[in-house]
C-alpha cells in the first residue's frame, strides 16, 4: 500500500510537470452523490454498508478473477518443483526484470495476481520480484496502456509506464534488502501459517461468499411505477465489469431528462429505464460518454 501510494503521487507530479495537461476546473468535476457524502453521521449505517460491501458487493466484482488466480496458483504449486525459479533466475534485479517483462503485457487483475505471486514465492522467486509482478501486472497490461495512450496522449502514457516500472523496481530492491537484513530466506516455513482447521474454516467461508456472488444477481437500483403514460426501455450495454460501473451507468441514466427510475443488471449487461418523455438516443450518449458501448435499445 505504501508503494502504491507513493508511486501514484510520483506519477501525478510528473504528469503535472511534464505532461502539459490541463485538468478539469472544480465546477466541471462530478459531485459525489453517494450516501457516504451526505454529511450525515451514522456510524451504524456505515458499519452496515462496510459489511455489505465486503461480503456482497466486492465479491461480485472479484469472484471470477479470484478463482482464476487461485487455480493458476494451485497449478504452479503442484507442478513446479520447490526453488525452481531460484535456480534458473537467481536473485537480484535479473529476476525483477523478468517478472516485469512478464507482468507489463500480461492481462491480469490485482485480485488474480496475489495468489499467483504467492505461489511464485513458494517456488523460489524473491519477495522483491513478486512485488514487481504485483505492481506491473494489474497496472500496465496492454489494454490499460492503449487506453491511457488514446485518452491522455503518448507523453502521459510514457510517464505512466515509466512511473510504474521505476517504482516497482525500486520497491523490489528495497524489499529484498529488508528481507535479507532480517535474515529471512524462504517463504515455505510453516511457522507463519494458521492452524489447519482455521484454514479449512476460512476456505469454506470464502467458498460460501464466492458461491453467493455467483448465484445472486447483481442489480443496482429499482424500477418504479410511472403511471399509464410511462415508458420503459431495455438497454444492452457492453463494457461494465463491476458494481461501480453499474452504479455509474445508473447515475448517468437518472440524470437524464424524463427518467424516473433505472435498474442496471451487471451480470446480464442490461439497464432498464422507466419514465416519461425521455430520449433513448440521449440515454445512449450518456452511457457511452462514460466509456461503455450501447449495443441495442428495445422497448420493454
Amino acid at each position: 500500500p505504501v508503494v502504491a501510494f507513493l508511486s501514484g503521487i510520483l506519477g501525478g507530479a510528473l504528469v503535472n510537470v511534464l505532461g502539459n495537461e490541463k485538468g478539469p476546473s472544480p465546477d466541471e468535476r462530478p459531485a459525489c452523490t453517494a450516501e457516504c457524502c451526505s454529511g450525515v453521521e451514522n456510524h451504524r449505517g456505515g458499519l452496515v454498508r462496510a459489511v455489505k460491501y465486503g461480503f456482497f458487493t466486492l465479491p461480485r466484482d472479484i469472484h471470477k478473477a479470484l478463482i482464476v488466480g487461485i487455480l493458476i496458483a494451485g497449478a504452479i504449486s503442484a507442478a513446479v518443483p520447490d526453488d525452481f525459479f531460484a535456480g534458473i533466475l537467481g536473485g537480484g534485479i535479473l529476476s525483477m526484470l523478468v517478472m516485469m517483462a512478464v507482468g507489463i503485457p500480461l492481462y491480469v487483475c490485482a485480485t488474480a495476481s496475489v495468489p499467483i505471486a504467492a505461489a511464485l514465492m513458494m517456488k523460489g522467486i524473491s519477495p522483491g520480484a513478486a512485488l514487481v509482478f504485483l505492481m506491473t501486472g494489474p497496472a500496465t497490461n496492454a489494454a490499460t496502456i492503449t487506453t491511457v495512450w488514446k485518452i491522455m496522449g503518448k507523453r502521459i502514457a510514457g510517464i505512466y509506464l515509466f512511473t510504474v516500472a521505476a517504482s516497482a523496481l525500486a520497491a523490489g530492491l528495497i524489499l529484498d534488502a529488508v528481507v535479507r537484513g532480517n535474515g529471512s530466506h524462504s517463504m515455505a516455513h510453516s511457522h507463519w501459517m494458521l492452524p489447519g482447521f482455521v484454514n479449512t474454516i476460512c476456505a469454506l467461508a470464502l467458498l460460501a461468499v464466492l458461491g453467493y456472488a455467483f448465484v445472486r444477481p447483481s442489480r443496482i437500483g429499482t424500477i418504479e411505477e410511472t403511471g399509464g403514460a410511462g415508458r420503459m426501455i431495455r438497454i444492452s450495454i457492453e463494457g461494465m465489469t463491476c458494481n461501480h460501473c453499474a452504479a455509474a451507468v445508473r447515475r448517468a441514466l437518472l440524470e437524464s431528462a424524463g427518467v424516473v427510475s433505472a435498474e442496471v443488471d451487471l451480470k446480464r449487461g442490461e439497464a432498464v429505464v422507466a419514465g416519461n418523455g425521455f430520449d433513448a438516443a440521449q440515454l445512449a450518449r450518456a452511457v457511452e460518454s462514460l466509456g461503455y458501448k450501447v449495443l441495442k435499445i428495445n422497448d420493454r
